[in-house]
């Protein structure tokens, strides 16, 4: 069931703590995390969880799952990268895996390449925690290419490029990265530096560059990034808002603004107006239309469920796996696919609206209807 009274016992995500309605996704689901077995001292991303609807899937999550066209906005546009000699291609976003299970990720590291790759990793990192920003940077440059998917060395790459004052660079990985993950917290940041007053340093030398240069959009967006890790999230507004203004293609810029400034707050006046909101109880057959692709999901007692999507002039994609409720999100869960995650609003027996996180920009969802 979706809607309806609230249900303060309704089952969550299996086995992890009980947290309500709140959906944490990455975070604290058993076999599952943000690459652990390869980097332990990485203690989580900002805010820790990733129910925000500002998160940017890549093309890719779209056409597996059926919905490529209705995806579609506009090309990615990273404004901050300029091809050179710099070990990865930034002018699209780094496509990465997050659903990855503890099992394969040992299994990656295993590799030759893997091992060879977190080795110059390493050495970046014990660089870095020294002081020696210039060599960890060639040292994480060297270990990009071996490990092209790790999106903490990526952030790593970013950190060691802003250290020594490179800030359009590190602006240029920042960019691309924070499109389809986001960023480390406090907490992780304060361990990579064996003297925090280091940080403090550069952070003040960028605050200085920033203020000196008003029209440096990519620094002001490295900046944006580093109150987002230190929780300022008042200072990153301001600091996003002036990126916007200065480079108005930035999608991951605007993204990263409307997570922070977060809609309307409509939901208490909308279930002040009703006395009985309405609630759908999703067993059953539901058809729904996106883009140019028809949507069939049926969903079984046992909370499992079909997705069929059928593009046209294209094969159909069939997705199966497992269905998990609250009384506002909905997760369908699959092996092959990863996790679709979305806010599902009733209304009424006979329909439900699915508004996907990561979805285009001012989509309004996928309306579902149930057929007989």
């Amino acid at each position: 069931m979706i809607g309806g009274p609230n249900r303060p016992n309704r089952p969550n995500w299996p086995d992890r703590p009980s947290g309500g309605d709140n959906i944490n996704i990455n975070v604290n689901r058993p076999g599952w995390g943000w690459h652990p077995p390869r980097h332990p001292w990485y203690h989580g991303p900002w805010n820790s969880h990733w129910g925000n609807n500002w998160w940017y899937r890549p093309p890719a999550f779209f056409v597996g799952w059926g919905l490529g066209s209705w995806a579609y906005t506009g090309p990615f546009f990273n404004p901050y990268y300029v091809q050179s000699s710099a070990p990865f291609d930034y002018s699209q976003p780094v496509v990465i895996n997050n659903f990855v299970t503890a099992e394969a990720s040992a299994e990656a590291n295993a590799t030759a390449e893997n091992q060879a790759g977190m080795k110059l990793f390493d050495s970046g990192m014990a660089a870095f925690q020294a002081g020696q920003f210039a060599e960890s940077l060639s040292k994480f440059d060297d270990a990009l290419k071996l490990m092209p998917g790790d999106p903490v060395l990526h952030e790593m790459r970013a950190m060691a490029l802003f250290a020594v004052g490179k800030f359009q660079q590190g602006a240029a990985a920042l960019n691309s990265l924070l499109a389809s993950t986001p960023g480390m917290d406090w907490t992780t940041l304060v361990s990579l530096y064996g003297n925090l007053d280091d940080y403090t340093t550069q952070l003040r030398a960028l605050e200085s560059h920033v203020n000196a240069y008003l029209n440096d959009a990519a620094a002001t967006f490295v900046l944006a990034y580093h109150y987002l890790v230190m929780g300022h999230n008042e200072q990153a507004i301001e600091m996003l808002r002036r990126v916007v203004r200065l480079q108005p293609k930035d999608a991951t810029s605007q993204r990263l603004l409307k997570m922070l400034e977060g809609p309307p707050d409509t939901t208490s006046a909308a279930i002040a107006a009703t006395e009985n909101p309405p609630e759908t109880d999703l067993v059953g057959r539901w058809l729904a239309r996106a883009g140019d692709a028809n949507i069939d999901l049926t969903i079984e007692d046992d909370s499992q469920f079909v997705w069929k999507a059928t593009p046209t002039g294209k094969p159909p994609v069939e997705l199966r796996g497992n269905l998990i409720t609250t009384n506002e999100f909905l997760i369908l869960d699959t092996d092959s696919q990863g996790s679709m995650v979305g806010q599902v609003k009733s209304s009424g027996l006979d329909r439900f609206q699915f508004t996907l996180a990561g979805g285009p920009p001012g989509d309004s969802g996928l309306s579902f209807e149930r057929q007989k």
